[in-house]
């Protein structure tokens, strides 16, 4: 059976855009707020020091950094799973209202992520703290 002409160059065509695509998507994974709570998160877990202080404003042996992942840790603990429920966003600064379910209850927590001065997201502890204290939410 004979290939139409032209067919390809339409397969080398989809497959350059497909790769750039996919490189794209790649390249922009760890960029934006979003990304930056994923890997306070992801950080918490694996224990890694190094890349969870490029993700957070604060030194991470200071107490609100710490308050933060002892919260994050007590959630992976009890299986806790999250979403993105809200987000409202300023000039260099975006809030998250983060909404974690567990089988006997929830919890919420507001999520401040500030735009620093190198062009990275990092949460600010400090402020994170400050706006979740104000929520009431179900203990586990």
């Amino acid at each position: 059976m004979a290939v139409p002409k032209g067919t390809g160059a339409s397969i080398t065509a989809a497959a350059c855009l497909a790769a750039i695509t996919v490189f794209v998507f790649y390249t922009l994974r760890d960029y934006g707020p979003r990304s930056a709570l994923r890997r306070f998160h992801d950080d918490v877990r694996s224990q890694n020091a190094a890349d969870l202080q490029q993700v957070t404003a604060e030194p991470i042996n200071t107490q609100e950094v710490q308050r933060l992942a002892a919260v994050v840790y007590q959630i992976d603990q009890h299986g806790g799973s999250s979403r993105v429920a809200a987000v409202d966003r300023d000039p260099g600064e975006v809030e998250l209202l983060v909404l974690y379910s567990f089988g006997r209850g929830t919890a919420r927590l507001v999520w401040i992520v500030d735009h620093q001065s190198n062009g990275t997201w990092a949460v600010d502890a400090t402020k994170t703290l400050r706006a979740s204290a104000a929520l009431q939410y179900q203990t586990f």
